[in-house]
């Protein structure tokens, strides 16, 4: 029987990714208590914290390029409990998906490093919601990497707006230089990727 557990266990670890599934549902456990206990406002700076482990290492033995998007996601998740934006879209009948991911990496973060990703909602448009990640060294709070996440509100009759609506009257963010440019070249790509088809 003991043996048998043990080949179950090794496969589940064989088949899937048990540390990324266990993690993002403590990760929306832990967000939905605190975003019952204290609501963040929709445009409050939200804080996600972290540490870089033996698993989270390239060949170079710094935190792996895909781990930084990783807890981008662990981040989004959260701020999407905790301000009230995931509940919202359920009673909307709607959901959001990452349409892109714009990451730019400064310095690397280093084993048993603490960090935190500090993420917020930088804009909307008529079909998604755009999302700035600040990947923050503990230590000396120096920004390790920055990724802006456009996440496309789904279906699309429901739209971005409609979501902030719940919430009351928002004024929506400027417009950031970079946002604008991450949206032209995401249509531009588009386009171009239409005629190859």
């Amino acid at each position: 029987m003991l043996f048998i557990a043990f080949c179950v266990f090794i496969s589940l670890y064989f088949f899937f990714d048990v540390n990324y599934y266990v993690r993002i549902w403590l990760t929306a456990a832990i967000a939905t208590v605190r975003g019952k206990n204290q609501r963040k406002r929709l445009l409050e700076e939200h804080i996600f914290r972290s540490i870089c482990l033996t698993t989270d290492l390239d060949f170079q033995f710094h935190m792996n390029n895909a781990r930084y998007l990783r807890d981008c996601d662990f981040a989004r998740l959260a701020f999407w409990i905790e301000t009230g934006i995931w509940e919202t879209l359920k009673k909307l009948k709607g959901s959001v998906v990452v349409r892109s991911s714009h990451i730019r990496y400064r310095k690397s973060v280093e084993l048993f490093e603490r960090y935190f990703v500090k993420s917020m909602l930088v804009y909307w448009d008529e079909k998604s919601f755009y999302v700035e990640h600040q990947i923050v060294r503990q230590r000396d709070n120096f920004v390790c990497a920055v990724n802006i996440s456009e996440n496309a509100v789904v279906p699309s009759a429901l739209t971005p707006q409609q979501v902030v609506d719940q919430f009351g009257l928002i004024n929506k963010p400027r417009l950031l230089p970079e946002v604008e440019k991450i949206i032209d070249a995401n249509s531009m790509n588009s386009e171009r990727m239409k005629k190859l088809a």
